[in-house]
């Protein structure tokens, strides 16, 4: 009696299983692509806004760490024999202050003032002494220039003429001492503004002698963080970043 013989079947894959796993393979590698294309993106455009963060973080810092030497110079008077008690002063074109919002004196992006420190020669502080017997007074003004290379806007410390009696507030800038930046590539693009930009600064006076002091930056003065994205139809980012400076004294004209 013969033993029947079991035949072994090998059954392989079909054409439509193969086409099956290979579609659904290629759909999980497409959602994978866009979610780490998406986390690129989001890296990218956080460390934009890091960057652009630190750019206005740094000009505010500078902004207010000069306008803490500022001094009122006593010993000079103006043209009309009152003596000068304010240490920090905006552009004379300005209004004083009024209460009514009509006329509350316009922004500017001028901030001048008196400091017995001469920050741009290296020369050492006189004691306090010496400044009771012999007052010095420097005049410096802070304020925006068109940046390198049309970037933005730049910030720098000039000093101003040294004032005196017949001039306590001098407009003309001392060219024999070269200016310091405290700052680059601020400001919003605006095709019709000078340089292609404008408000990196604004300071407007408030009450108490009080100065609010903005400033604007954006990524489009980022060359390579924010490239990718913008070629994405991703609009730059713009950060205001607002500080209210509180003189000691009311010294703000």
């Amino acid at each position: 009696m013969g033993i029947p013989q079991t035949s072994l079947r090998r059954r392989g894959f079909t054409i439509i299983e193969i086409l099956v796993v290979l579609g659904v393979s290629s759909l999980l590698l497409v959602l994978l692509a866009a979610m780490f294309r998406t986390g690129m993106w989001e890296v990218s455009r956080s460390s934009g806004r890091i960057e652009v963060v630190r750019m206005g973080r740094q000009a505010l810092d500078n902004i207010q760490r000069y306008l803490a030497s500022t001094v009122p110079p006593t010993n000079l008077t103006d043209p009309g024999g009152n003596t000068v008690t304010e240490a920090i002063y905006v552009p004379l074109e300005t209004d004083i202050y009024d209460p009514n919002a009509s006329t509350n004196p316009s922004p500017t992006s001028r901030i001048m003032f008196y400091t017995p420190m001469d920050h741009l020669t290296g020369a050492a502080m006189p004691g306090a002494r010496q400044l009771q017997t012999n007052p010095v007074n420097f005049a410096y003004e802070i304020s925006l220039i068109p940046g390198q290379n049309n970037e933005g806007q730049d910030l720098v410390l000039r000093k101003m003429q040294s004032p005196t009696n017949a001039d306590p507030r001098p407009v003309t800038y001392d060219t024999s001492v070269q200016p310091r930046y405290l700052a680059r590539r601020l400001g919003i693009p605006d095709s019709a503004a000078s340089g292609g930009y404008r408000d990196g600064l604004v300071v407007q006076r408030w009450r108490e002698g009080a100065l609010q002091i903005t400033v604007n930056v954006s990524s489009a003065q980022i060359s390579d963080d924010l490239n990718r994205n913008r070629t994405e139809g991703s609009t730059p980012i713009v950060i205001t970043m607002t500080s209210i400076y509180q003189p000691p004294i009311f010294n703000v004209q």
